[in-house]
């Protein structure tokens, strides 16, 4: 289970920021600046997509085949950060969403065959089940 964790960190908004209660949670901070100097090339790509003038698989192999280094694909990492970090963060203040993500997540590994030791449920059930107060911002 320790080694899962890294994959599914917390990213802050700034280093300032510190959080009750979950703060050991987030390891890093999001680029914004990164973000914000590409979001044009970020949204023409989306819209691409969803036009069809240009497939999500063919645009993750372009990204895996270039070098880590291109800006956008430097960019596009952080979105991803931010979009991951905030739907944990709805994720754990939610009761409903987390019995209705397991529930599913239990229907789908049930259909599968895949065992309930994985990476994600692990990670998961290791997050104790507070109220949305419990997770207030402090500065």
């Amino acid at each position: 289970m320790g080694a899962s964790i890294p994959l599914l960190t917390l990213y802050r908004a700034d280093v300032d920021t510190k959080y009750k209660h979950i703060d050991r949670l987030f390891s890093d901070t999001v680029d914004w600046d990164l973000i914000a100097f590409h979001w044009q090339d970020l949204m023409q790509v989306a819209l691409s997509i969803q036009a069809g003038t240009i497939s999500s698989p063919l645009l993750l192999r372009r990204f895996g085949s270039e070098s880590r280094r291109n800006r956008l694909f430097l960019a596009a990492q952080e979105l991803g950060k931010v979009v991951r970090t905030a739907f944990l963060l709805e994720w754990i203040g939610s009761r409903e969403l987390r019995q209705e993500i397991t529930a599913t997540t239990n229907k789908i590994e049930s259909y599968n065959g895949f065992g309930s030791h994985s990476a994600v449920t692990c990670w998961l059930k290791s997050i104790p089940t507070n109220s949305r107060s419990a997770y207030a911002t402090t500065t």
